[in-house]
């Protein structure tokens, strides 16, 4: 009998997202470059960075959605000046967050409904924990967990 990967599952629906979450998260201050930035998501070769203030409190995120609908437009009007930008300038922000004891149906909602990718995850104190992405969600479902 073949398993459908996506179906519903009880125990994976209701896993708790800190305990798949990556945890090593690449994060940037809102006031370093757009070049800074674009750098580290080639040499670690993700998606996104996770933008904190001084407290370590997600306050916006960088991913390869705004670099394609803001930084292409702002490259046809500045230039390679671009790349001096702040990251303020092409992050999303407010940013939408769960806490670590959110449960993975409930980032599977809220990206569905949110039309998002990828989830920062906060702790008690609102400081950044980790991440989890579509990716993580759908390895998840299939039997294989990234982390």
């Amino acid at each position: 009998m073949e398993v459908n990967p996506l179906q519903r599952n009880s125990q994976r629906d209701t896993q708790i997202i800190h305990s798949m979450m990556t945890k090593d998260v690449i994060t940037a201050k809102s006031s370093d470059s757009l070049k800074w930035a674009l750098t580290r998501m080639l040499a670690f070769d993700i998606g996104s960075i996770v933008v904190v203030d001084d407290q370590n409190t997600p306050i916006g995120i960088l991913t390869e959605r705004d670099i394609r609908r803001k930084v292409v437009v702002l490259l046809e009007k500045l230039g390679s000046a671009v790349l001096e930008l702040k990251i303020s300038e092409a992050m999303s922000s407010p940013l939408i967050t769960l806490g670590s004891d959110a449960t993975t149906e409930e980032a599977t909602q809220l990206m569905l409904v949110k039309k998002i990718k990828r989830i920062p995850v906060v702790d008690s104190h609102g400081s950044l924990a980790g991440i989890v992405s579509e990716s993580d969600l759908l390895a998840l479902r299939r039997g294989n967990p990234t982390t």
